[in-house]
């Protein structure tokens, strides 16, 4: 896996230098490294064990000026492509064995399984994201400033998500039970308690089933 560390660490410094990276967040498993790395919760270690590099895409109509990340990519000896079928971005670190998708929040009624973006990547589009795009914060690794989901953010969206999740469920349950003792009781509970009632209902039956908690609802606290 240090390979593929150092293929992460490769794309962000690519961001960064080519002024991208204050348009994304990182998400997925490596806002897990980040965690560890930046040293914000003391004594927790992940188990990264995939080779996606996951991007949320923070507001498809920023720069106001269009700018191409996948031009820039290119030119900096990364291989870009769009999906054939969906016709989403990607970008490739052949040599990492990394691939970068790019998501973003589906907004509304809105049925769109691609959205095109200002920074020139087509990004999928998906539910439940809101989540990890309003409660950010900005992580230092090395000199990178890195925005990723506050951790309680990102516990509660994967936990909303299992059920969904098919092939890597058992992967993600696996991860949450490692991050969940380090998180804040009371962040969790905040966040929880502001969910829409279908994901709060999601939320409860892994949190009873998996995790053998009970959160106490807002009404339950007065």
């Amino acid at each position: 896996m240090k390979t593929n560390y150092n293929g992460f660490l490769r794309f962000i410094k690519f961001l960064q230098e080519n002024d991208f990276l204050k348009y994304v967040v990182v998400i997925g498993s490596w806002a897990e490294y980040i965690y560890q790395q930046s040293g914000m919760l003391k004594g927790y270690t992940p188990s990264i064990r995939t080779l996606d590099v996951d991007l949320l895409i923070k507001n498809k109509m920023q720069p106001k000026e269009k700018i191409s990340l996948p031009k820039a990519a290119n030119e900096n000896g990364f291989i870009v492509r769009q999906d054939p079928l969906q016709n989403t971005s990607k970008i490739y670190m052949l040599e990492e064995n990394l691939e970068v998708e790019f998501l973003i929040e589906q907004k509304g009624s809105g049925l769109d399984p691609v959205i095109p973006t200002n920074i020139g990547v087509n990004a999928q589009a998906l539910r439940h994201l809101s989540i990890l795009s309003e409660n950010t914060l900005t992580a230092k690794i090395l000199t990178f400033e890195i925005s990723v989901p506050t951790p309680e953010a990102y516990l509660l969206h994967k936990i909303i998500i299992n059920q969904n999740r098919s092939e890597k469920r058992i992967k993600d349950q696996e991860s949450i039970k490692q991050l969940f003792p380090y998180i804040s009781e009371k962040e969790f509970e905040k966040l929880y308690n502001e969910l829409p009632k279908k994901s709060k209902e999601r939320a409860d039956i892994f949190l009873k089933s998996i995790l053998k908690v009970d959160i106490p609802k807002r009404n339950d606290l007065y």
